[in-house]
C-alpha cells in the first residue's frame, strides 16, 4: 500500500469518526404535544356598548390550547448543554389563523444554556415565573370559562425575555425573568402611553420572580411581577396532596403600573372581554381534585376577583367563578372529561352597570403524545 492510499484511508477514517461523533452528540429533538377538544353548550351574556346585553346561546366545538412542540438539548462541554424549545398552539377544530399569517400561535420558544450545578438560562418568549408558580392548582386550565385567567390577571408570557431557573436546593427553587420594553424613549407627548413608552427603553423594564418550595406532596410559592402586561402582581400559591385528595389555593393582589390601569377580564366564548380599567385587583382561588379510583377524578374550583375602577364614583367590580368536572383516563396518554363552569360579574364598570353571567357545559377528549 503506497503512502497516498494510506493517507486517503486515514483521512476517510477521521471524517467517518467525526461524523459518527456528531451523530452521537446531536440528538434528534423530542416531538410532543396534545390535542384537547370539547363540545360545549354555551349561555353567554356579553356586556356591549352602553348598558345593553347581548345573549348568546349556542353549541361550539372548542380547541382548548391544543399544541405541538419540539425540545431537546445539545452537549457543549463538561456538564454544560444547550437547550431549546419551540412550542406552538394549533387549532384542530377549524381553519383559523394563529400569529399573523401563520397557522400556528406562538407559545414558549427559546434557546439557552443548562448546567446541572448552576441552573438554566434561556432567551426568547417564555412563561413568566409567576405564571409557572401556580403549579397546576388551576384544575380547569385552558378550558372555556373555567380557566383562572378569566377572573384574575397575571398569567402572562414574556416577550424579549431572559429567564433563569436555579437548581433545586433543599426543596427550594428560584426563577427570575426580565425583558426589555424595547421602547424608543423618545416620545414627547403627555398621555399615559407616551409616559409609559418613555420608561420602556431599558434592559429590564418588565420582570418576574418566583421562589417555590416542595417537600413530598406539599408545595408553596411566592411570586411577583413588575410591569408585566401593565400590572404589578404578587401571588401566593399553596397545594397539598393527601391521597386521594389534592387541595390547592391562590391568593394575589395586583395594581396598575405607573400610568397604566390593570385590566380586569372575564371570558366570553373564546375571547376576553374587558370589564373596565382598574387601580387595584384582589383575587383568590381554591380547588380540589379527588381520585375516586385509578381511572376517575372529580374536580371542584371556586375563584373570585374584586377590582377597583380607575374612574371616580364607581363601585368595585366583582367576578365570581365556579367550576365542577370529572375526568376519566382511557390510558396513560388519553382521557375524556365533562365539566360545568360559570362566571358571574356585578358592580359598576366603565362600560356598563349591568350584571352578567357566562356559563358553559362541555364534554371533551384529550390525547397527549
Amino acid at each position: 500500500m503506497n503512502r497516498t492510499t494510506l493517507s486517503t484511508l486515514v483521512a476517510l477514517s477521521a471524517i467517518g469518526l467525526t461524523q459518527s461523533t456528531l451523530a452521537t452528540e446531536l440528538k434528534a429533538p423530542t416531538v410532543y404535544g396534545k390535542v384537547n377538544v370539547s363540545l360545549n353548550s354555551n349561555s353567554f351574556e356579553s356586556i356591549v356598548a352602553g348598558s345593553a346585553k347581548s345573549t348568546t346561546d349556542n353549541w361550539t366545538l372548542n380547541s382548548n390550547s391544543s399544541r405541538i412542540g419540539f425540545k431537546g438539548d445539545i452537549p457543549i462541554e463538561g456538564n454544560l448543554v444547550g437547550v431549546y424549545g419551540l412550542e406552538y398552539e394549533v387549532i384542530p377544530d377549524a381553519d383559523k389563523q394563529g400569529d399573523g399569517s401563520s397557522p400556528f400561535k406562538q407559545r414558549n420558544t427559546f434557546a439557552g444554556l443548562q448546567h446541572k450545578d448552576f441552573g438554566t438560562l434561556v432567551f426568547g418568549r417564555h412563561d413568566t415565573p409567576l405564571k409557572l408558580s401556580q403549579d397546576k392548582v388551576d384544575q380547569f386550565n385552558d378550558l372555556s370559562v373555567g380557566d383562572l385567567a378569566n377572573v384574575m390577571v397575571g398569567d402572562n408570557r414574556l416577550n424579549n425575555g431572559i429567564v433563569y431557573t436555579s437548581p433545586t436546593l433543599a426543596g427550594f427553587n428560584l426563577a427570575v425573568g426580565f425583558a426589555a420594553g424595547e421602547g424608543s424613549g423618545e416620545n414627547t407627548g403627555t398621555s399615559a402611553n407616551d409616559k409609559h413608552d418613555n420608561d420602556d427603553n431599558g434592559p429590564a423594564d418588565h420582570s418576574s420572580v418566583a421562589l417555590s418550595y416542595r417537600l413530598d406532596t406539599l408545595y408553596l410559592a411566592l411570586a411577583h411581577d413588575t410591569n408585566v402586561e401593565r400590572s404589578d402582581v404578587t401571588r401566593f400559591t399553596a397545594s397539598y396532596e393527601l391521597k386521594p385528595v389534592k387541595l390547592g389555593a391562590i391568593y394575589q393582589t395586583a395594581e396598575r403600573t405607573e400610568d397604566y390601569d390593570v385590566v380586569g377580564k372575564y371570558r366570553t366564548g373564546f375571547d376576553f372581554v374587558p370589564t373596565g380599567s382598574f387601580k387595584e385587583q384582589d383575587a383568590w382561588l381554591i380547588s380540589t381534585a379527588v381520585a375516586i379510583d385509578s381511572l376517575w377524578t372529580a374536580k371542584l374550583q371556586l375563584a373570585q376577583s374584586k377590582s377597583t375602577p380607575s374612574a371616580a364614583g364607581l363601585s368595585d367590580t366583582k367576578a365570581f367563578q365556579r367550576a365542577i368536572g370529572i375526568d376519566r383516563k382511557l390510558g396513560s396518554n388519553s382521557s375524556v372529561f365533562a365539566y360545568y363552569a360559570a362566571i358571574e360579574t356585578e358592580g359598576d364598570r366603565s362600560i356598563s352597570t349591568d350584571e352578567a353571567t357566562d356559563s358553559t357545559v362541555g364534554i371533551g377528549y384529550e390525547l397527549k403524545f
